[in-house]
């Protein structure tokens, strides 16, 4: 955030300043969002299931809303939301089901 003192003058027709007035000039971040997912961690058997916590956080009066989604599952593997967020912020359950045929191994997903 910037605050910033600005003069506002006046110039008659000869190019003579005649009055002046002082202003302030306020410059906001603009407005965005954070989101974040708990824990950060999770183990998870072959063909069984799991769930992580998404949670938007707003930023500088963000107020949209909007939907979540997630990316680097591994094949055999499947997820759903219990919802999006509304009004700037929320949160949703990310549930994470894997399949018999999931392969073992470390995966990093993207909220």
């Amino acid at each position: 955030m910037g605050s910033y003192p600005l003069t506002i003058t006046a110039t008659d027709s000869t190019g003579t300043p005649s009055h002046s007035s002082s202003v302030t000039l306020v410059v906001n971040p603009p407005a965005s969002l954070t989101v974040g997912a708990s824990p950060s961690s999770q183990s998870v058997a072959q063909g069984d299931s799991t769930t992580f916590t998404a949670t938007v956080t707003p930023q500088n009066g963000y107020e949209g809303s909007g939907s979540f989604s997630v990316t680097g599952l591994p094949s055999g593997a499947g997820s759903s939301f219990s919802g999006g967020y509304a009004n700037g912020g929320g949160s949703s359950t990310l549930g994470v089901t894997t399949g018999a045929s999931t392969p073992a191994g470390t995966y990093h997903l993207t909220i």
